[in-house]
């Protein structure tokens, strides 16, 4: 869902951050237009982040996962929640050599370009998650930051293991069914595939003195 939310397109021109509107071009299609930015909350969330942004660089900043957020934590009087998507702290998500051109990528059949004004309604846009924005905004929300780990090590953490094990040990198993339950598995552990995608883990009303999630609890071992 958080890669979903709507974002703002921002470029560093020298000392000003503007931010990048859709134009119609010449051709009848779309293009860029740099103007100055529809509102403060931009500069205001690098301000917060620590962030700055190299000249010529491009980032995606989403405003709309503060609200996403505090709904999510008015729902819940005590437990957890878990949110699950790809994305980096402010730190690397801003990272001026690695991510100069931001992360605002096109979807459309299992194929990834970064051409927004092509095949418009027919592809999926997203941008990475600011992990740091949703910790923060978690925080405003009233809700304790319980852990962060990847998707890879939190589900080694829940004994996925064990469970290919006993998958394995059923004498009902049959080879072909273990080795597509194995194929699927190792798709989720990937750290080059949805492995490496971020699980942050709040807390309503949770014990403080309570043992740590058994999702968290791989990265505490090691």
């Amino acid at each position: 869902m958080l890669d979903a939310l709507p974002t703002h397109r921002v470029v560093q021109r020298g000392a000003a951050l503007l931010e990048v509107f859709v134009g119609a071009g010449r051709d009848g299609g779309f293009t860029d237009v740099e103007a100055e930015p529809s509102t403060p909350a931009l500069a205001s969330r690098l301000e917060a982040e620590g962030v700055v942004l190299a000249d010529g660089q491009r980032a995606e900043i989403c405003l709309a996962v503060d609200g996403w957020v505090a709904a999510v934590a008015a729902g819940l009087a005590r437990g957890v929640a878990l949110f699950i998507d790809y994305g980096y702290p402010a730190p690397e998500l801003y990272d001026p050599v690695r991510r100069r051109d931001g992360t605002l990528r096109a979807y459309l059949r299992h194929r990834v370009h970064d051409d927004p004004y092509v095949h418009v309604g027919r592809q999926d846009l997203t941008a990475h998650v600011d992990v740091t924005a949703v910790e923060r905004a978690a925080a405003m929300a009233g809700m304790t930051h319980l852990g962060t780990t990847t998707q890879a090590e939190f589900l080694v953490g829940l004994g996925t293991q064990d469970l290919l094990q006993a998958i394995q040990a059923d004498p009902a198993t049959t080879l072909e069914s273990y080795l597509a339950v194995r194929s699927a598995l190792f798709r989720l552990l990937d750290p080059s595939a949805t492995g490496r995608f971020r699980v942050i883990a709040f807390g309503r009303e949770w014990p403080a003195d309570g043992p740590p999630l058994r999702g968290l609890d791989y990265r505490l071992r090691r």
